[in-house]
């Protein structure tokens, strides 16, 4: 069932588009924390990479913590690509470490 729902929530995902900042708070932070989890099972990747960056460039208003787990899972992606774990084209990965950058630097405040 789990497996289902994640694909079902992949597959709507896909259909809307990047619509992360129209969403509630409350319901956005859940849908970025649900998304870094699937990002740490490799699959969907580039889909859902796509909406953990627009989550933090959009400035959607999210939690200190929930920032932190875009940033630890920006990160695990990066390492697991130069493992060869996890493949990115190079866009993608660029993309991935500036955001990380941001967040880990602290370019982006919580709103």
């Amino acid at each position: 069932m789990a497996k289902r729902n994640t694909l079902l929530l992949a597959r709507l995902m896909g259909k809307t588009g990047i619509v992360v900042e129209r969403l509630e708070p409350s319901i956005a932070e859940t849908l970025v924390i649900r998304v870094v989890e699937l990002v740490q099972t490799g699959e969907f990747i580039e889909m859902l990479l796509s909406w953990l960056i627009a989550a933090v460039d959009r400035k959607v208003a999210l939690s200190a913590g929930c920032r932190n787990a875009i940033s630890e899972c920006l990160a695990w992606v990066c390492s697991n690509v130069e493992q060869g774990k996890v493949r990115l084209d190079e866009v993608q990965l660029s993309e991935a470490n500036r955001v990380f950058n941001m967040l880990h630097t602290g370019l982006n405040p919580v709103h």
